[in-house]
């Protein structure tokens, strides 16, 4: 359990500098007759205390979605400050489309049987860091909204966040209807991720207040503050109280 604690905690430093980082993701080959690659660490922009954790290992498909989608949210993000609204477009597509790879090869890592003599934990590491994925995508989408009226540039930064938060509310009910015996894997590092939902709610709530934003998009972030509330009070209710 020790082990698993060590990388909840990892996880968790990884889902705030994800909104931080420019994408920093898988460099180097996995070994020979494995299936994993280790998550490159890459110094953060804003906080020099939070690094990756070298020695985290996650499967290679999980990794290579997390980075592919860490990518297309920095493009996208660079893309509409440069109001090159068909290039946003396209990256705004991709984020959703990714998002979608994760979601898909961390619910596969959560069939994995966990060794309890395993250094690894390939299923609760992959849950963690795609719902940290699909946390950063949320809170770094609704600031997308302000100012940006293009209809289609809109459009796409709906449909990316409209797959952020039902993957997430999936993703959030297989991890809490787990049975008992293998829930225990996840509930330390899932505990150590409340304070996140409750930043996301207050990060929702302060674009409404005080972004510009068109009719629409303001419509979209109000449903957003709505299931993030309701997913804040799911996690808070099922693995609330922390260590």
């Amino acid at each position: 359990m020790t082990d698993v604690v060590h990388r909840a905690r990892f996880v968790l430093s990884s889902i705030v500098v994800l909104g931080l980082f420019a994408a920093a993701v898988v460099s180097g080959r996995p070994a020979e007759g494995t299936a994993s690659t280790r998550v490159a660490e890459a110094p953060p922009i804003a906080t020099v205390s939070q690094v990756l954790d070298p020695e985290i290992i996650l499967p290679s498909r999980v990794s290579a979605a997390w980075g592919r989608s860490v990518s297309a949210l920095d493009r996208a993000e660079a893309r509409v400050d440069d109001q090159q609204y068909g290039s946003a477009a396209a990256a705004l597509s991709a984020v959703g489309a990714n998002m979608g790879r994760a979601h898909l090869a961390a619910r596969a890592q959560m069939r994995v049987p966990i060794d309890p003599e395993a250094e690894a934990t390939p299923g609760p590491d992959s849950v963690l860091v795609v719902l940290g994925l699909e946390q950063a995508a949320i809170t770094r989408l609704a600031g997308l909204y302000d100012t940006v009226t293009d209809p289609v540039v809109l459009n796409r930064i709906g449909g990316a966040m409209e797959v952020a938060l039902t993957k997430r509310d999936r993703l959030l009910d297989k991890v809490i209807n787990l049975k008992p015996g293998k829930a225990a894997a996840y509930a330390d590092g899932m505990a150590d991720t409340v304070d996140g939902y409750t930043d996301e709610v207050s990060n929702l709530t302060e674009a409404l207040k005080v972004d510009h934003l068109t009719i629409s998009a303001r419509a979209a972030l109000t449903n957003a503050l709505s299931r993030s509330q309701a997913a804040a009070a799911k996690v808070t209710a099922a693995f609330g109280g922390g260590e």
